[in-house]
């Protein structure tokens, strides 16, 4: 023992301080005094240098969960809503992977602590970033679902209007195509669960958005398609009344027609067909068809009146032609088309075009002469 410390044992020593000559006591207070340097200089590196690590993580974690906390998807947008109710009971510690091997002193514990909580922050900032995307993404899943209640109500309106088995065909492909991609997008969204990871979510994410555009551009072209068959009809029709108005503006040339009353006929029909928008249609195409017949009857009961029966219908037939923008036509296959359209034999047809020609309603090799 140094001399310096034989002159603790002495006995003017304060109770605080004496050791009534036991070595060992005093070599136990000397540990703990030690041991109390040891911890207060620990306290003070977990307070300055690890302590603020687990605070900031703390604060992110709480800025995310308060962002998370705003977020109400409604359960109609599948897939948004899957990935927030996902996003919201992730636990960001899971899946962290943490040293095997750890050191028994401060920068030991310091070092792999900084090495976990890195992880954990970027596990963190993923998720906030997702977070902070999902208002893109529910404007992205929005336009997809509004595209597909359009759709819905178009094939509907379609489904309601054209009930003719002409367009049919075109009504099953719509009705089976919008089904096919409900069934897609319900199905995807099913791929998330609460088991998902953060990579995967992200993955999905930017996979759901390329088939949002594909599904789309999908539904837009059937939609068209259906639009393009009204506007079509639209188009023959109108082609049909000036077929039928110049049919008697020519036979009005050589005889005094009243035609007031397939003139009434015709703007009931124009009436009938005004809307540009599917939407806006009130009559089925049936019962526009039953008009056009009902015109067509009657522009053929007056052309009768001046031409006989075989001859209106070839004059018919001629001015369908005209809506073809075809002013000549093959001798043969004029004869095979009034053969087909109102079974009339080869020499009646003969007959009737030969008569027209005659009497200056068309022009040899058939051309109206008009």
């Amino acid at each position: 023992m140094e001399e310096k410390e034989k002159r603790i044992f002495k006995f003017d020593r304060s109770p605080d301080e004496a050791h009534y000559f036991n070595l060992k006591l005093y070599e136990l207070k000397k540990l703990e005094r030690d041991l109390d340097e040891k911890i207060d200089d620990g306290s003070k590196v977990i307070n300055r240098r690890i302590k603020p690590i687990f605070e900031e993580v703390n604060e992110r974690e709480n800025a995310l969960n308060n962002k998370l906390k705003i977020l109400e998807i409604p359960i109609e947008l599948q897939f948004s809503h899957k990935i927030v109710d996902t996003l919201k009971g992730t636990h960001i510690v899971e899946d962290i992977e943490t040293p095997k091997e750890t050191g028994t002193t401060l920068r030991d514990i310091e070092m792999s602590s900084k090495e976990i909580i890195k992880n954990i922050k970027r596990k963190i900032d993923n998720v906030i970033n997702l977070v902070e995307d999902i208002n893109d993404l529910v404007s992205i899943e929005r336009d997809f679902m509004q595209c597909i209640d359009e759709c819905i109500t178009i094939k509907e309106k379609v489904k309601e209007i054209f009930d003719t088995e002409e367009f049919k065909p075109k009504i099953e492909q719509f009705e089976t195509e919008i089904n096919r991609i409900r069934n897609e997008y319900s199905d995807f969204a099913k791929t998330i669960s609460s088991k998902s990871r953060i990579n995967d979510i992200k993955r999905a994410i930017g996979d759901f958005e390329k088939n949002c555009n594909s599904w789309k551009k999908n539904l837009l072209t059937i939609k068209d398609d259906a639009l393009n068959k009204w506007i079509s009809y639209k188009t023959k029709t109108v082609k049909f009344t000036k077929r039928v108005k110049d049919m008697l503006n020519l036979l009005s040339k050589s005889h005094k027609i009243n035609i007031s009353n397939v003139n009434e006929k015709i703007e009931l029909l124009h009436q009938r067909i005004e809307p540009e928008k599917i939407e806006e249609l009130k009559d089925k195409i049936s019962s526009l068809e039953k008009l056009k017949e009902d015109i067509r009857k009657s522009a053929m009961n007056i052309a009768e009146n001046f031409i006989t029966p075989s001859e209106a219908k070839v004059l018919d037939i001629l001015y369908s032609k005209k809506d073809d923008k075809l002013n000549w036509i093959s001798y043969e296959d004029l004869l095979k088309e009034i053969e087909e359209k109102y079974e009339m034999t080869v020499e009646e047809a003969e007959k009737a075009l030969k008569n027209l020609v005659s009497k200056g309603y068309v022009l040899r090799g058939f051309s109206l002469s008009i």
